[in-house]
């Protein structure tokens, strides 16, 4: 009887929900590489060329990017989907891909952005972005466009990163 009324008095500890995230990145990999997309702002911001962190004491895998992210420009108006909040987040079944989404308006006109990060199964460590944008109103938006950025590691030396 006291197991049973422990265990009552500790479910009742448990909240029904969480309100924040345990982790603030998605990893992806495809059995080559791997790479990590932050879930506070959408931008990927580690890319390596193997799926260990170092192959042993001496030998560290290295990081080849400092950050990847995307733009919304249009109408006269520019803004980094970092910019943006991220209204939801999940990952596609049987996919190694993590999905987000975003709300701006670009001349007016409210835009629905969906950033699909994932990790194809290429013979090399690999890491692809497709963005795609809907136009959520009747108003037509000017012409949109998604430049993007992505800051690679391209020092030397023993920490890959000397003369950067």
């Amino acid at each position: 009887m006291l197991a049973i009324a422990l265990a009552l008095h500790l479910a009742a500890q448990i909240p029904a929900q969480i309100d924040a995230r345990s982790v603030d990145h998605y990893a992806l990999a495809n059995g080559v590489g791997a790479a990590a997309v932050t879930l506070v702002d959408g931008r990927l911001d580690s890319f390596k060329p193997a799926i260990y962190q170092a192959l042993d004491a001496n030998d560290a895998t290295p990081e080849l990017l400092f950050d990847a992210y995307f733009a919304v420009q249009g109408g006269g108006v520019s803004t980094w989907l970092t910019d943006v909040p991220i209204d939801s987040v999940d990952a596609p079944d049987d996919a190694v891909a993590v999905h987000l989404v975003q709300h701006a308006t670009i001349a007016g006109a409210p835009i629905r952005i969906e950033t699909t990060w994932l990790s194809p199964r290429f013979a090399r460590a690999s890491v692809l972005a497709v963005v795609q944008v809907t136009n959520e109103s009747s108003t037509t938006p000017a012409t949109v466009v998604f430049p993007s950025i992505a800051n690679g590691h391209v020092g030397g030396g023993a920490d890959d990163t000397t003369s950067e």
